[in-house]
């Protein structure tokens, strides 16, 4: 890996309601971790990567054809495409409303990986094409400042309540961009509990990985502005610059 388990001790320190999840993309079948031996969705995948050792998958493993044409194993049927099924599951309004995010959401393009391995940080021996982190009150503020803290850059947040692995998966791998939604927010992620209601969900691409932990490591994790001397602090910068 091009970091170290060293390095991601950062994020133990962080109070996570659920653990993070580290998500490898291959055309190669893994070695030295096992197969799932059942058939699920992707938004289950990472649910059960946190309460059990690594494991992978393959095409043969989805159950929902949303999730597995997302990782770019082939067309989803005219149910889907047509946003019929998830109008008929009351999703959205008509079909033309349920259609829309096939049409707009991030997809692998086909064929392009064979395998998805999963694994909470702690167990993780790969090197992670992605970054899955659960977060809420102090822990959502401390991730926010450091996708942020070396590069001021607007933080994005793009979901769809259907085909929301598309979200958290293609669009931040595809994308080089670090995606961010409510976990309220999502029909199958609410079902399957990889993301909880007030839970904040952080997609982190692989080339985006190092700058968070380095960041994390860098930058003060209490500001003194929001200290008890805030006020005291604000005003010794201010004539410190000579605003006031």
């Amino acid at each position: 890996m091009y970091f170290s388990k060293e390095d991601l001790e950062i994020f133990e320190r962080l109070d996570f309601p659920q653990k993070p999840v580290a998500i490898a993309l291959t055309i190669r079948q893994p070695e030295g971790v096992e197969r799932l031996d059942d058939k699920i969705r992707v938004c289950d995948m990472v649910s059960l990567a946190r309460k059990r050792a690594p494991f992978y998958t393959g095409s043969e493993n989805h159950t929902c054809e949303a999730g597995w044409s997302v990782l770019g194993y082939g067309d989803p049927p005219q149910a889907f495409t047509s946003g019929t099924f998830a109008c008929e599951l009351t999703g959205y309004k008509t079909p033309r409303a349920g259609s829309r995010p096939y049409h707009l959401n991030a997809k692998l393009g086909k064929n392009q990986i064979s395998y998805a391995v999963f694994s909470t940080l702690d167990n993780l021996t790969f090197e992670p094409d992605l970054l899955l982190l659960c977060t809420t009150g102090k822990s959502t503020l401390l991730v926010m400042r450091a996708l942020v803290w070396s590069t001021g850059k607007v933080l994005e947040s793009r979901v769809t309540l259907s085909m929301e692995c598309s979200w958290y998966i293609a669009h931040p791998y595809i994308t080089g961009e670090v995606n961010t939604f409510n976990g309220s927010v999502g029909y199958a992620t609410q079902r399957a509990e990889t993301w909880r209601p007030n839970e904040v969900a952080v997609c982190i691409p692989f080339d985006k990985i190092p700058m968070v932990m380095e960041n994390l490591k860098e930058m003060p994790w209490e500001e003194p502005f929001y200290g008890e001397e805030g006020l005291e602090f604000k005003k010794r910068i201010r004539e410190g610059l000579g605003l006031d």
